[in-house]
């Protein structure tokens, strides 16, 4: 295209107005048209315009003055304000213009956050993913809804590795129309709840992903609080500029390439082979998904700081689901971030413990995620949990349609805890404590005065023995407390409560508020179960592992005690091994199952001479041990590989998830008959060896191990592992 010649003074024109144009004041977006913002605390109120300029902000009789830094940023902090449902404006000007943001209100606020749960709008284009009760649809509480003192904000779906504050922010009003049938539908009934019950303007802040983790909504400040999770926290700092972590790699990555380059020019210079150059670091490699730490703070939230608001709700879970009690360093995490770059050390966080679903692979990860929330708002004064596990349409869909329930109890707990409603019962009833009487077990409970039970019925209580078998349990309502027992346990040691995924929640207080998932959980040591299983049971085989058995046609075992020719007509058999490393540290490990053999002669090392050859299921299989990681309970099945033969990799028979490529558990039998030997125990729902001996005959260089190999084969076969162990004994019962 051809340049035109412009005049001198419409240059210079031109370059004034892109200068005034660069120097305009600017209220942060969060700061627009409808805002709520929160009573009776100093509110910041920030934004950006020319390092050094002057910026007057005016709200409701105040005028605050900052100076914008280096940056571009300034930031007021308006005095306490009353509750007002007058519609005002908010003002920040500066020397050459102001800008405003109308009808702002004063009332209660507050965040918004998490997955799917907390997305699901009241009425979307996917059927499958609204709000709908018996109270009537999605689509029915938007086009009645006419509450503009009712407002919520909308944020870009996005994430990124640094923080950025310029992200587009904008308020609506909950009346017909416009954006209220894309609000998320918990945060609508527990922000209408509130205002409800105040009588006063309620804003929420929204931000929220499906299928997200709880990482990437947690600020840096949060993982550096919690020093379980200092690895988490070291690789986000390694990436923040500015950080002790990033400054230490960095000079690091600076001085291994300088050397580098040193040794390649002389390569080069004297014709030799050049060196590669060093690996970048992990650390300092930029995030690259929405699921890693920060991320979503990062575009999602970070807008939002340090706004004032009261407190959070929290509606996350499904993605960490396998992590157990890491969820609950995760939770503190996130609540600790989010105080410190509020600055609201009293910020409350009020979370819905998930819902019953048909969950994928092991059946214990959801109760004891749930565990984890639990165990969390238990000890955090300023967290508090509902449960909804009454409130479940189909435990095929993850999603409950019912999120009028979800809000209102989230509700109950802000009005009860931070509003002076005590006549509002806000909690489940909660474990108080137990008594083992009369060979049941008696509970207290907290938040209950009288118990209602539909139908009289009071399913999922189960109670297990020393043996960690689990059996259904029959329950008596005396007065707050219950009584638990079993005709099959007659020395209760543990119990548990809706400890599988689909359970859901029948047993509630006086207020309807539903017990949630807990345990009493039994954790016996070798020796209890040892003289538990010799006063209860018939010792069939006494052995230690090291002795070396079982090579030739007429091999026999070399067992301390045989009493196999004694052991009929049993209905369990019982593996108890303990294992001695080089330095004194004990590992042990109790598993019992129906039989596989009527034959007592066949449960021990399968040698040739035993007659035993299994590669079976077996049924109603109990995992007893103190090694970290290993599956405990009762499972429906586990999988036996006992044979004398040599094996391979191939997964001959089929089990559920195992490896052609990999000695794990699910192997195959091969030729000679006579071979290496593998006598293993697996629970293959879990993808996890829980008892593994192989090569018998070769005494202190056999295979042996009690859940995965770490770093190996999953079943130990060629680790040698046996001289890691000074002592290692195997006893074997029937009952």
């Amino acid at each position: 295209m051809k340049l035109r010649w412009m005049p001198v003074f419409a240059a210079a024109f031109a370059v004034s107005a892109i200068m005034n144009a660069e120097a305009k004041v600017e209220l942060a977006p969060v700061f627009s048209d409808n805002a709520v913002l929160q009573r009776d605390v100093e509110v910041p109120v920030w934004g950006f315009a020319d390092p050094g300029e002057k910026v007057t902000v005016k709200f409701a009789g105040q005028a605050k003055t900052a100076v914008a830094g280096k940056d571009g940023k300034w930031s007021v902090k308006l005095s306490p304000l009353a509750a007002s449902k007058e519609n005002r404006t908010l003002e920040a000007s500066g020397p050459e213009n102001s800008v405003s943001a109308n009808n702002i209100l004063v009332g209660e606020v507050w965040l918004a956050s998490g997955q799917s749960n907390m997305e699901q709008p009241l009425w979307g284009g996917n059927p499958n993913f609204r709000h709908r009760n018996a109270n009537g649809t999605g689509k029915e509480v938007a086009d009645s809804a006419n509450m503009p003192l009712l407002r919520f904000t909308r944020v870009p779906y996005q994430w990124g590795p640094l923080p950025s504050d310029r992200e587009n922010i904008y308020w609506y009003q909950a009346v017909p129309g416009g954006e209220l049938e894309n609000t998320s539908g918990t945060a609508f009934f527990f922000a209408r709840e509130l205002q409800k019950a105040l009588d006063i303007p309620v804003g929420i802040l929204i931000g929220h992903w499906g299928g997200t983790r709880i990482e990437p909504w947690t600020p840096p400040e949060g993982f550096d609080s919690v020093p379980e999770l200092a690895d988490i926290a070291r690789n986000v700092n390694a990436k923040l500029p500015g950080t002790k972590e990033y400054k230490e790699v960095g000079a690091k990555v600076a001085a291994d390439y300088a050397a580098w380059l040193e040794t390649y020019k002389n390569a080069i210079a004297n014709g030799g082979q050049p060196p590669l150059p060093p690996e970048f670091p992990a650390e300092q490699r930029p995030y690259d998904n929405n699921q890693q730490p920060t991320v979503l703070y990062n575009k999602m939230l970070y807008g939002y700081v340090p706004y004032a608001f009261r407190g959070a709700i929290w509606y996350q879970g499904e993605s960490n689901m396998g992590e157990g009690m890491l969820y609950k360093h995760k939770m503190r995490a996130l609540l600790n971030g989010w105080k410190k770059v509020f600055n609201n050390p009293k910020m409350k966080l009020y979370f819905v413990e998930l819902a019953p679903f048909a969950y994928w692979g092991d059946p214990a990860m959801l109760p004891e995620l749930k565990e984890a929330q639990q165990a969390f708002a238990a000890e955090e004064k300023d967290a508090g949990i509902v449960v909804i596990s009454d409130a479940v349409h189909d435990v095929n869909d993850i999603h409950p349609a019912d999120k009028e329930i979800v809000g209102k109890r989230l509700a109950y707990l802000a009005l009860n805890r931070d509003y002076g409603r005590t006549d509002i019962k806000a909690d489940s009833p909660k474990l108080k404590g137990y008594q083992v009487k009369d060979g049941k077990f008696v509970l207290d409970f907290d938040f209950v005065k009288k118990w209602k039970a539909p139908d009289g019925e009071i399913p999922y209580f189960e109670i297990a023995g020393m043996d960690g078998a689990f059996y259904p349990g029959k329950v008596k309502i005396d007065g707050k407390r219950l009584i638990v027992g079993s005709d099959k346990v007659s020395e209760p040691k543990a119990l548990r409560y809706m400890w599988h995924p689909t359970d859901e929640g029948k047993l509630a207080n006086e207020a309807g508020l539903v017990l949630g998932a807990f345990r009493i959980k039994y954790e016996p040591d070798f020796a209890q179960l040892l003289e538990y299983y010799k006063a209860r049971g018939k010792l069939v085989y006494e052995y230690d592992l090291k002795s070396g058995s079982g090579f030739g046609d007429n091999s026999r075992v070399n067992y301390i005690a045989d009493n196999s020719a004694d052991a009929k007509n049993f209905s369990r058999v019982i593996y108890l091994a303990e294992l001695e490393n080089n330095a004194g540290e004990k590992q042990f490990v109790c598993v019992s199952m129906d039989p596989f053999t009527s034959d007592a002669r066949q449960i021990g090392v399968p040698v040739k001479s035993s007659g035993a050859s299994f590669q079976t299921k077996v049924s109603n299989m109990s995992v007893l041990t103190n090694v970290p990681g290993v599956r405990t309970g009762m499972f429906g099945e586990g999988n036996i590989e006992f044979w004398p033969n040599n094996y391979g990799t191939r997964n001959a028979a089929d089990v559920p998830g195992a490896d052609n490529n990999t000695y794990d558990f699910g192997d195959e039998k091969g030729e000679p008959e006579i071979g290496y030997g593998s006598m293993q125990i697996h629970n293959f729902g879990a993808r996890q060896t829980v008892f593994a001996y192989n090569k018998f005959s070769a005494g202190a260089d056999a295979d042996v191990g009690i859940g995965n190999q770490p770093g190996g084969n999953p079943d130990w076969t060629f680790s040698g592992s046996m001289k890691n162990y000074k002592t290692a004994k195997l006893y074997i019962f029937v009952q």
